[in-house]
C-alpha cells in the first residue's frame, strides 16, 4: 500500500491519501506519542483505532453514511477508509452554491439517528462532514457508542459553538440543523434541556 503526502497532521493523527487494492483510499495513522512508554503508547493507540472503527462501521449499519473500514493495522495504530468524493460542508456553506437549508436539516437528522441509537461524534464540526449530494460523517475519533443524555447535549453544544466560529455569517443556521434534530430524535425536548442546563454551568469540553 502506497501513501502520498498527507492530507492532514494533526496533534493525534495524520490522513493520507493511498492506493489499497487498486483503489484509492484514505490512510489514517495515529500518532505516537514520545513522552508514553512505547508499550503502553502502542495500546492507547491500539485502542482509540478500535473504537473509532467500530463507530464508523456502527454508524455505516444503522444508515449514517461513513467511510468504509478496508483495513485496520492494530501494531500500527492506523486504519485504511474508503475515499469519500466531494467537498467538505464546511467548503459548501461558504461557497453558498448548494441547498444550505437542505444541507442544514440533513445534518440536524443525521446526528438525531447517531443520537438515537446511543453514538455522538464528538466533534461534529463541517469540516468532518462530505458533501456529494448525500452527507458523510468522518473522523469518530472523539465519539462513543454508550453515549448518555448528557453527551447527547454536549455534542449538540459543541457542534452550535462550531458553527458560530466557522460560519459566523450563516445566521440562523444552527436553529434549522436544531429544528431538524427535534423532529427526528426521540425525546429530543430532554436534549434540549440538557442542553440549556449543561451551558448554565459552563462547563462542556
Amino acid at each position: 500500500m502506497d501513501s502520498t503526502p498527507s492530507l492532514a497532521k494533526g496533534a493525534e493523527s495524520k490522513v493520507s491519501i493511498c492506493t489499497f487494492l487498486g483503489r484509492r483510499a484514505v490512510l489514517k495513522e495515529r500518532l505516537a506519542k514520545p513522552y508514553r512508554h512505547p508499550e503502553l503508547d502502542a495500546r492507547i493507540r491500539a485502542a482509540r483505532i478500535r473504537n473509532e472503527s467500530k463507530l464508523l462501521m456502527e454508524a455505516r449499519r444503522i444508515g449514517v453514511r461513513t467511510p468504509l473500514v478496508y483495513d485496520i493495522d492494530f501494531d500500527a495504530g492506523s486504519m485504511t477508509l474508503e475515499y469519500m468524493e466531494g467537498m467538505t460542508v464546511k467548503d459548501v456553506l461558504n461557497r453558498g452554491t448548494a441547498d444550505i437549508e437542505g444541507i442544514l436539516s440533513d445534518i440536524g437528522t443525521v446526528v438525531a439517528v447517531l443520537h438515537n441509537n446511543g453514538i455522538t461524534h464528538g466533534d461534529l464540526t463541517t469540516s468532518n462532514m462530505i458533501w456529494n449530494g448525500r452527507l458523510t460523517i468522518l473522523d469518530f475519533s472523539m465519539g462513543r457508542s454508550d453515549a448518555e443524555l448528557e453527551d447527547m447535549g454536549v455534542d449538540m453544544i459543541l457542534m452550535e459553538r462550531a458553527f458560530e466560529s466557522a460560519h459566523a455569517s450563516s445566521d440562523g443556521a444552527f436553529e434549522t440543523i436544531k429544528d431538524s434534530y427535534i423532529k427526528a430524535k426521540v425525546d429530543g425536548d430532554k436534549v434540549l434541556g440538557k442542553i440549556k442546563e449543561v451551558k448554565g454551568r459552563g462547563r462542556y469540553t
